[in-house]
């Protein structure tokens, strides 16, 4: 998936999932802290611009996500959760 970025560079993403049969954009990060890259922006663009949500999963070992990933996937109606392997479930970050 291809979009041109608010600051005029084109840029190039494959989300984990995608498709409005799965509820729109899925992307899954296995990070400590996560922040704002190019990969988000993308996606976060891309969702806005097809008017599907997006939503981020990260994993118990994350300890911080960025406010502007939050305010930006929340612009999409989309939402970042925490996923909890023992239980299964997936609570709002």
């Amino acid at each position: 998936m291809t979009t041109r970025l608010p600051n005029g560079a084109q840029a190039t993403t494959i989300p984990d999932l995608w498709g409005k049969n799965v509820g729109g954009m899925l992307e899954v990060k296995n990070v400590q802290r996560l922040s704002m890259s190019n990969q988000l922006r993308t996606q976060i663009q891309i969702a806005r611009d097809t008017g599907q949500p997006l939503n981020i999963v990260v994993s118990p070992r994350t300890i911080n996500v960025s406010g502007e990933i939050i305010e930006g996937v929340r612009k999409t109606g989309g939402g970042v959760y925490r996923y909890n392997p023992k239980s299964g479930n997936l609570t709002k970050f």
